[in-house]
């Protein structure tokens, strides 16, 4: 079995003492401390092995040892060390941070790429016609609603200006207005994405494997750090994840090269363990709700219905019924509206 040899590889010390090793014919696995980081599991094993006292283990003239005030935790520390208990926390803890940067990925993939397939699948097959019946509703409300107008104008005995009736209706269905504007916009990006290119299955397995390493040294649930910086990248992560680009969440891994992730957790205080892991469990079961909601809501609950061609082709039998009712309501109003004005029916 290889030794292991552990270094920072811009430390000097570590320079020469790989250098020897390199001289003396010695092999060894390189192992840079930065991007692999020995868990705790492996210091408590080597600790123990090594026979020397906790303090040799720590840098005592380094900046962290004094600012972390180590010397005066290094007592309460050689107890942690060896507490079965406290390992069996440490699992639990990392077990946790492994299960919500999967709830994560799956959230979002959930979001952004298998909700999106099935609204895209559903627009084409049964929403456009949905957009064309709440038009033609629209359309119908607006119209009896002119023709209100006109005989309020007509009761009076004024002449009813066209303009002045237009510009009310305007400000009276803005709403309805909008929601066509966004229902026609959201028709038009779900129809958009069938242009998209599909990744294979290989490069979809690989995208979601950076994703959720990314999100595990990224998300601010899941580590200490809140930079401005990392927060910066995780957007850049997750439009790259949304969009499904690989090529460019694999640079944005290369760019977090130097960032740990913090699967290693630190050596510590037991009680403060111990609200990690129920803080971990409070978010487990928030992403585990969010992932329920999801599958309830539009477009996921259509998922089932998208899959039987006897249940589409019912529905767009019933949209195309309502459709050429809607047509008959219109051309009767159409035939009112113009009576009102004077107007012979065409």
């Amino acid at each position: 079995m290889k030794n292991i040899f552990i270094e920072y590889p811009k430390c000097s010390t570590c320079k020469k003492a790989k250098k020897w090793l390199e001289e003396n014919n010695v092999e060894f696995i390189d192992r840079n401390i930065i991007k692999e980081t020995p868990t705790f599991q492996e210091l408590n094993e080597w600790i123990k092995k090594s026979g020397q006292e906790l303090k040799k283990w720590f840098n005592t003239s380094g900046l962290k040892y004094k600012e972390l005030n180590l010397k005066d935790k290094l007592v309460t520390m050689s107890d942690i060390i060896i507490s079965p208990e406290y390992l069996r926390l440490i699992e639990e803890v990392k077990q946790l941070k492994e299960d919500i940067a999967s709830l994560y990925e799956e959230k979002d993939e959930l979001v952004y790429h298998i909700c999106k397939n099935i609204e895209t699948e559903y627009m084409s097959k049964v929403g456009i016609l949905e957009y064309k019946l709440f038009e033609f509703q629209c359309e119908i409300l607006r119209l009896k609603r002119k023709i209100e107008l006109y005989q309020i104008k007509i009761n009076r005995q004024e002449i009813p200006n066209e303009k002045e009736i237009e510009e009310k209706l305007n400000i009276e269905y803005k709403e309805y207005k909008q929601k066509l504007n966004q229902m026609s916009n959201d028709l038009q990006d779900a129809l958009n994405r069938k242009n998209y290119g599909i990744l294979s299955e290989e490069n979809s397995k690989e995208l979601k494997s950076i994703y959720r390493k990314l999100i595990k040294k990224l998300h601010p649930d899941l580590n200490n750090e809140d930079s401005e910086k990392n927060k910066n990248l995780l957007l850049q992560v997750t439009r790259a994840y949304e969009n499904g680009d690989l090529e460019t969440l694999k640079n944005l891994e290369l760019l977090t090269d130097e960032i740990t992730e913090k699967e290693n957790i630190e050596i510590g205080d037991f009680e403060e363990l111990k609200q990690s892991k129920e803080k971990y469990k409070i978010i487990t079961n928030e992403l585990l709700e969010s992932i329920k909601k999801i599958k309830e809501s539009f477009p996921y609950n259509k998922k089932e219905f998208l899959k039987s061609d006897i249940l589409v082709k019912k529905r767009k039998k019933e949209l195309e019924n309502e459709m050429e009712m809607c047509k008959e309501v219109y051309s009767n109003l159409e035939n009112i509206l113009k009576q009102l004005k004077g107007e012979p029916n065409g």
